[in-house]
């Protein structure tokens, strides 16, 4: 049996509407949704990936994971402990067990310090060793992510995109973490580099022991580097289970439209578009049945009206959607009465 290493139940992330008026600062009773009640597991040592369209709510999960984001409510639990009951010296230690590599990896290196101050800087903050301890640590950090040592030295403005990426990777693992939360590191890349850049991940994977929740909005990079993939839309899980599974059985709508979209380099092979009408709600004001429902080919009165439980329908294959949850029954009898054809199911792998 796979070793739960990290939970997150039933989170939720929301922000508060903040305007400014004769000088001060007031707080709207609106707010913005961007995570609305998600739940996933994390088994150690592998790959889970989180897909979804631009201002889902990934991101912000990944950043409540590793404390820079504090959720509204819900439980984020490491090892079976919340992370934000934490007290300091808790949090301290959490902090060398979670660590994130960001998308723009310019932006998260200070252009004052050498890259060999900005891998040592996490080691000199926990205390981890001597300066000569440090230095050596990151010098060996540099050999195992692809940097010439002789690199030691130069700022980040003589890096590339790519290589910069390589530091970025280096100083998340500068502490020996269990778990890296891996927000799109690769999206700002050239294809070529971003080959290069998730090869490197499935290495130092093996080598270190480490367990991924890797962001992104492309399903063939996720394909290609995840064990699991968890679909996230507007806040909230609509499907997750086993990477073949998924591309070969996917259930939900939204995961149909999203994977029909892969581009396939054949131009012989016809795929079937879903082409998803109309636009993505507000997080302000969601629907209040299935997030999804307003832009559903098969949504009825009962999707309009109640949001579908995040379910398990068999093979560890999760799904939040009427037509396969408990209210099946009750789903393909309004879809009858209404001349809605039930989705065919296809294998894209």
């Amino acid at each position: 049996m796979r070793e739960v290493i990290l939970s997150v139940k039933d989170l939720k992330i929301h922000y508060p509407i903040k305007m400014k008026v004769k000088g001060k600062i007031w707080s709207q009773k609106n707010k913005v949704q961007a995570v609305n009640g998600i739940s996933f597991d994390v088994y150690k040592g592998e790959t889970l990936g989180i897909v979804g369209e631009s201002g889902c709510g990934k991101s912000t999960s990944g950043r409540a994971i590793v404390r820079l984001e504090r959720p509204t409510s819900g439980q984020i639990l490491y090892k079976g402990e919340d992370i934000w009951s934490y007290g300091r010296e808790q949090l301290f230690e959490y902090r060398k067990k979670a660590q994130m590599i960001f998308q723009d990896a310019y932006s998260t290196l200070d252009p004052r310090f050498t890259i060999g101050r900005s891998i040592c800087e996490p080691m000199v903050i926990h205390k981890a060793g001597s300066r000569e301890e440090n230095e050596k640590q990151a010098r060996k950090l540099m050999r195992d992510v692809g940097l010439p040592e002789t690199y030691y030295d130069r700022y980040p403005h003589e890096f590339s995109g790519g290589q910069r990426q390589r530091i970025g990777v280096a100083r998340a693992l500068a502490l020996n973490p269990e778990i890296l939360v891996c927000d799109e590191p690769v999206s700002a890349l050239d294809v070529s580099v971003q080959a290069q850049i998730l090869n490197l991940m499935k290495e130092l994977q093996e080598k270190f022991s480490l367990t991924y929740i890797f962001i992104s909005h492309n399903l063939s990079v996720v394909k290609h580097l995840c064990d699991r993939i968890g679909v996230i839309y507007l806040g909230n899980m609509v499907e997750l289970s086993e990477k073949d599974e998924l591309f070969g059985n996917m259930l939900h709508p939204y995961t149909r439209a999203l994977i029909s979209a892969i581009p396939i380099p054949d131009p012989a092979f016809k795929r079937r578009k879903v082409i998803l009408e109309g636009d993505v709600p507000t997080p302000i004001n969601p629907p209040k049945g299935c997030p999804f429902a307003t832009r559903c080919t098969y949504a009825t009165e009962l999707c309009r009206a109640e949001k579908p439980a995040l379910e398990d329908v068999g093979k560890g294959h999760f799904v939040a959607c009427h037509i396969y949850g408990g209210r099946r029954q009750e789903m393909n009898g309004q879809m009858l009465r209404a001349g809605i054809m039930p989705p065919q199911r296809e294998s894209l792998l």
